[in-house]
This record gives structure tokens, C-alpha cells and sequence, in this order.
């Protein structure tokens, strides 16, 4: 981003905790603090190495606030839903344009599938440069945004 003064990451690190969206869990401050800033500086591949992974832990937390399970259990063991699933689970509780904007951009292999594109290395520098500002982007949506996109109202940050 081109600005007059430039935003430290102490400052966006206060701008976060201040805002308190239930999208950003406390102890998840630090790494979107320095994805966001990456995002600021310009550089949306590291901002999405950073964002991408958190985006999909954020919806967990969102599903386990709305009361969802996103873990299948099996004994002895239990395991995670993908993000996929998580998604799908999270569809009736949350906007439905907001449900298809990120099923489409991260998940739809017809389209840009950047989660998997990303986190196997698959995608090259200049698509991660370009497709990372939209991540970034939409983190900020997500942040700021996040009792309107999921019903939330007032809730205290996990």
C-alpha cells in the first residue's frame, strides 16, 4: 500500500486487539499481525503464506462459537475436517455470497483453488503476488466483518 506514513506492526498489532473481532483469536494476534503487515509493505506472497493457514483455523473458531463440530471422531483417534469441510459446515450459518466467494477462490479446482495451489506449492511468484492481495483482502473482510457474515453479535475472542 502507498502511504503517507507507514503502519508499524506494533500499531496494527493495537489496531487488531482493539477491534477484538472473534475472527482473530488472542493467541493468533502475532501471525495476523504479521501477515496484515506484509500486506501493507507490498507483499502478498509472504501475507499469504501467513494468512491462508490462519483464515482456515479462524473458521474453526467460528464454527466451534456457532457450536459446530468440525472434528470427526474415530477411537483412538479424532481428526480435523478439512477446509472444505468446514466450510460446508459452517454454509447454513454463514452468508451466502461470502460461503461461495471463498469455496470459489480457495477451493473450487474449476477456478482459482488457491489453498491447495499454495500449501503444495504449486502456484509460481507472480500468481501468489497477484492472488495474495485478494487473501489479504479478504482477511481484512473477514476481520472486520465477522459478526455481519456469520450472525455472531457481540462475543468475547476466544
Amino acid at each position: 500500500m502507498d502511504m503517507h506514513a507507514r503502519l508499524t506492526k506494533d500499531q496494527l498489532f493495537d489496531i487488531l486487539q482493539k477491534l477484538d473481532s472473534p475472527f482473530v483469536p488472542t493467541t493468533r494476534l502475532y501471525i495476523y499481525t504479521e501477515g496484515l503487515g506484509a500486506g501493507f509493505e507490498n507483499n502478498f506472497i509472504m501475507a499469504s503464506h501467513f494468512l491462508l493457514p490462519q483464515i482456515e483455523n479462524s473458521l474453526r473458531v467460528i464454527a466451534d462459537l456457532k457450536q459446530i463440530s468440525v472434528t470427526n471422531f474415530r477411537k483412538p483417534e479424532q481428526f480435523e475436517n478439512t477446509f472444505g469441510r468446514v466450510l460446508e459446515k459452517l454454509a447454513p450459518d454463514m452468508n451466502a455470497d461470502l460461503y461461495a466467494e471463498l469455496q470459489s477462490f480457495f477451493l473450487d479446482s474449476t477456478n482459482v483453488n488457491f489453498r491447495n495451489e499454495l500449501l503444495h506449492g504449486l502456484i509460481d511468484t507472480a500468481s501468489t503476488q497477484h492472488f495474495g492481495y485478494y487473501a489479504w483482502w479478504l482477511s481484512l473482510k473477514l476481520i472486520y466483518f465477522t459478526n455481519t457474515y456469520f450472525s455472531l453479535g457481540k462475543t468475547e475472542n476466544p
